[in-house]
C-alpha cells in the first residue's frame, strides 16, 4: 500500500502545475505597474551592492554565498505607494494612497518593549499597516515574513517584525514597524518593505551530540582550498524561485 500511495504522490506532482504560493492584490491593483508589483528577491539587487562592479573580489558582497543567498531568496514585496512616516513624541502617522483604503493600526508596544531600542525622542509604538496582497498557497507551506534586511534602505530609522505566515491556511500579510527615533521619512512607491521566504512544513529532527571522529576531520578538512570559486563549484545548492506575473 505504500508503495501505491507513492507511486500516486509521484503522478500527482507530475501533474500538479498549481504555484507553491501566490500573490493576489486583493485591494487597489498594485499588480498593473512594475514599480510596485512582487518580484524575485533575486532580480531586486539594491544599488549598494550593484555599486561594488569596480571592487576586488574580496570586498564584494556577493562574494560571501551564505550573505547572497539570503538576499536572492524568495519574492520582495514592495512599497504599493509613496509612503511618509512621521514619528515623534506624540505618535506615529503614516500617509500613503488612500485608495487602497487601508487604514493603521497600532499594537501593544509592552510586548516587545524591552527589546526594541528606540530612541528617547518618540513614543514607542508598533505600527501595523496591512498590505494589498493576499498570500495563497499550497496545503502545508508556510512563509518567513522578514524585513528585507539587505534591501530596504530605510531600517536605520525603522524597526521591522519578521513573522511566519501559515499563507495555505491564512492570507493577510502586514507591513509592522516601531520607529526608533524622531523621523520624518518618505518611502518611494516600489522601495523594498519585506520578503517572503516560502517553506513546506515538515519535521526535523535535530540531535545535539559530540562530533565524531568522521564529523571532526570533514569539519576541519572538506574545504581544504580558499580558492575563491572553490564552495560555488563543491559546496553550494541552488535555491530557485519562480514568478509569473498575470
Amino acid at each position: 500500500m505504500m508503495i501505491v500511495d507513492k507511486l500516486k504522490k509521484i503522478v500527482n506532482n507530475i501533474f500538479d502545475t498549481d504555484p507553491e504560493i501566490r500573490f493576489a492584490c486583493t485591494r487597489g491593483a498594485p499588480n498593473v505597474s512594475p514599480i510596485t508589483r512582487v518580484e524575485l528577491a533575486r532580480n531586486v539587487m539594491p544599488d549598494w551592492i550593484k555599486n561594488q562592479k569596480e571592487n576586488d573580489n574580496k570586498d564584494k558582497f556577493l562574494n560571501c554565498p551564505g550573505m547572497a543567498d539570503y538576499a536572492k531568496a524568495g519574492y520582495i514585496i514592495p512599497a504599493w505607494s509613496d509612503m511618509i512616516i512621521k514619528a515623534n513624541r506624540a505618535g506615529t502617522v503614516v500617509k500613503h494612497n488612500n485608495n487602497y483604503n487601508i487604514p493603521e493600526t497600532n499594537l501593544n508596544f509592552k510586548m516587545v518593549e524591552p527589546f526594541v531600542p528606540i530612541n528617547n525622542t518618540v513614543k514607542g509604538l508598533v505600527t501595523k499597516v496591512p498590505c494589498p496582497w493576499g498570500v495563497f498557497g499550497k496545503s502545508g507551506w508556510s512563509g518567513y515574513l522578514i524585513p528585507a534586511y539587505y534591501h530596504s534602505p530605510f531600517l536605520q530609522d525603522l524597526f521591522l517584525y519578521p513573522g511566519i505566515i501559515d499563507f495555505d491556511k491564512f492570507h493577510t500579510i502586514n507591513f509592522v514597524f516601531t520607529a526608533l527615533r524622531d523621523v520624518e521619512i518618505t518611502i518611494p512607491a516600489g522601495t523594498p518593505l519585506l520578503q517572503l521566504i516560502p517553506f513546506k512544513r515538515e519535521t526535523v529532527r535535530g540531535v545535539c551530540m559530540k562530533g565524531t571522529e568522521k564529523d571532526r576531520d570533514v569539519h576541519t578538512f572538506s574545504y581544504p582550498t580558499m580558492h575563491r570559486s572553490a564552495y560555488r563549484r563543491l559546496f553550494h545548492q541552488k535555491k530557485t524561485f519562480k514568478l509569473e506575473h498575470k
